[in-house]
């Protein structure tokens, strides 16, 4: 039993985090996290005591962070590089970690004894902006200094006292209003605690700029240049790049090196916006690039959703070519890296034909396989009739989070591809393409039992290849799907394995945020009236009706959940009475098979007819179930 006593103050939020670990993130990139934990703001640490050691492990993103530490009661933490908060019953430590992952090997040390009574004086009030010095008498070499308000540090920093004396810098920025200052400081031998409480003056405004300011052109260039580089003549360069408000994102075009690329800063001003850069060459036919970007495993502070917009027919990451011919630049081809929607009408970037993309390629899903690749591409493959070996190729993104960029580099630049392995790529037409499954014949009735062990499971096809959500790529849990019917029922029946988490996550109050399953039928194939049946790992259903005239339709399904090494599965039965119908053979209707993998480690929904966002369940992009 813990019982906990927390003091609160008014308009104040007051939180208690309860945890085996004894240490937190306090501040990542330099921003002080609003709570202490082990996993927050992209960052995250664990920490064990062994003996007079405490071992420590810690991830932080580019920036880098600081790790808050709790030494056992009696116990301090000691090094230089470091700041300490000595409390009356325990010592706390501010230690800062690289970015990347980090191992720490933290020595423990016996605490001195702190007793109370330090004499401190300093003024009643202090201005912001201006410093406040306090006569400490006696006090000799390095003092720790906390500065707190409403229970709360705010601040701890060590400095040196210097004729008994010891002053402390007061930022401008600080809210006028009563601070509480700590010292703990060496006097005749011993360590001495002293509080004194100041009122801190000033009216501090922040130099902040309206909320909405005027939009502003996109950024960037397009200018001429005269450069051949590896066999290449470039003749262009250009960058395009916009937050979507007024601000800049990132693009860059370097001829001689043969390096272009563009992306999302890593604090951008608004969630949107776009990058691009781009090489204009003379005559170009067959390149090999190596693509880099920051894409992949990238943190985000919506930590447990996507790192992109699946809502929007605009974002994508990858390459855009534009063709010459003898009437202009008379053709773009959108080429994806990892997104790509067959959707979009943007112009972005504004060079070559400067309008929407007259085709959809989707070469690989790079971004989400690693942080580089290298492939050769054959341009003459998409090529309008007329091509005269003119071309822009640019490199972006658009519409994902911050901190997402992709850069490409032209390594080699053959004159034919013969004898190369050309990435061919695939249509995004064919990609989005509506799937057709024929439903077949079960000789008799499986058991609804989550075994999957009945003999019709083994004799009709599976769906598989299931996409993910507003992706071009696939899972890497091969999760498969199967139908089957008889004059009673309609049956359906998922395999989902797993080997990236221990258990399914059922915590989530919402359904459709725990691991799940949804079958979305429409019997008479309208494509407007539908129901989904969603059942979670631990065996709970919901349905949800779509359409129906705003009415409320439930069916009666039997059905049941069970695992297997390496996985869990689903068995239901839908009577063809609760759908209205009656079935025979060649009857064709619409649905989908679909799979919630929620994070950790993922944050996924797989879907068996493709759907290019927003909605795992558009009617319009249902595949067709005939029954054999």
């Amino acid at each position: 039993r813990i019982e906990l006593e927390l003091p609160t103050v008014q308009h104040i939020l007051t939180m208690a985090l309860l945890s085996t670990s004894p240490a937190g993130v306090y501040s990542v990139d330099g921003m002080r996290a609003n709570f202490w934990g082990s996993d927050v703001l992209g960052a995250s640490v664990e920490a064990e005591i062994q003996g007079d050691s405490m071992q420590l492990t810690a991830n932080a993103p580019e920036g880098g962070g600081e790790v808050v530490v709790i030494a056992p009661p009696g116990r301090r933490v000691v090094g230089d590089e470091m700041r300490e908060v000595p409390l009356p019953e325990h010592w706390l430590a501010i230690v800062p970690v690289a970015a990347g992952d980090a191992s720490l090997s933290l020595e423990l040390a016996d605490a001195p004894e702190v007793t109370e009574g330090l004499a401190l004086e300093c003024p009643e009030e202090v201005e912001a902006g201006g410093a406040l010095s306090m006569a400490v008498p006696g006090a000799e070499g390095e003092a720790l200094v906390t500065v707190g308000r409403n229970g709360a540090i705010l601040h701890a920093e060590r400095l040196t006292a210097a004729d008994g004396a010891i002053e402390l810098a007061v930022p401008e920025q600080v809210h006028a209003g009563e601070v509480e200052v700590g010292v703990v400081a060496e006097v005749g031998g011993t360590l001495r605690r002293g509080v004194a409480h100041v009122a801190v003056t000033g009216s501090f405004t922040p130099d902040i700029p309206p909320w909405r300011l005027p939009k502003t052109r996109p950024f960037g260039e397009v200018e001429e240049v005269d450069v051949t580089v590896r066999g290449l003549h470039v003749i262009g360069r250009g960058t395009d790049h916009h937050d979507g408000r007024n601000g800049p994102q990132f693009g860059m075009a370097e001829p001689e090196t043969l390096r272009f690329g563009g992306g999302i800063v890593d604090a951008p001003v608004t969630r949107y916006g776009y990058g691009f850069g781009g090489l204009e060459f003379e005559r170009a036919r067959v390149l090999t690039l190596r693509i880099t970007n920051t894409c992949y495993d990238a943190w985000t502070f919506r930590r447990g959703t996507p790192s992109y917009h699946p809502q929007y027919t605009s974002t994508f990451a990858g390459m855009m070519v534009d063709y010459h011919t003898t009437d202009g630049y008379t053709k773009r081809v959108a080429l994806g890296l990892g997104y790509i929607n067959p959707k979009r009408q943007t112009d972005r970037p504004r060079w070559g034909t400067s309008a929407a993309p007259d085709e959809f390629i989707s070469l690989m899903d790079a971004i989400h396989e690693g942080r580089e690749t290298t492939f050769s591409l054959d341009l003459a493959r998409w090529a309008p009739e007329g091509w005269d070996g003119r071309c822009w190729v640019g490199v972006g993104v658009d519409n994902l989070y911050p901190s997402r960029r992709l850069y490409a580099e032209v390594l080699e630049a053959p004159e034919s591809p013969e004898g190369l392995e050309i990435l061919e790529g695939e249509s995004v037409g064919d990609l989005f393409k509506i799937r057709d499954y024929v439903v077949g014949r079960a000789a008799e009735a499986p058991a609804i039992d989550g075994r999957l062990d009945d003999r019709v499971w083994q004799e009709v096809e599976p769906a598989t290849d299931f996409r993910l959500l507003g992706k071009i790529g696939s899972s890497k849990q091969n999760t498969r799907a199967w139908a089957a019917w008889d004059e009673e029922s309609f049956y359906v029946a998922y395999e989902c394995p797993e080997s990236e988490k221990q258990q399914p996550s059922l915590k989530p109050e919402k359904i459709w945020n725990r691991d799940a399953v949804d079958t979305a039928l429409d019997p008479d194939g309208d494509r407007e009236d539908f129901l989904q049946i969603i059942i979670d790992a631990a065996g709970n259903s919901e349905q949800f009706s779509h359409g129906y005239n705003g009415r409320q339709v439930q069916w009666e399904v039997e059905h049941a959940v069970g695992e297997y090494e390496g996985g869990w599965a689903v068995e239901m039965a839908v009577p063809w009475s609760e759908m209205g119908i009656e079935a025979h053979g060649g009857m064709t209707f619409t649905g989908n098979f679909v799979r919630y993998r929620p994070y950790p480690p993922v944050d996924e929904m797989q879907t068996w007819s493709p759907m290019p966002g927003p909605a795992i369940n558009d009617p319009e992009r249902f595949g067709n179930f005939t029954l054999e």
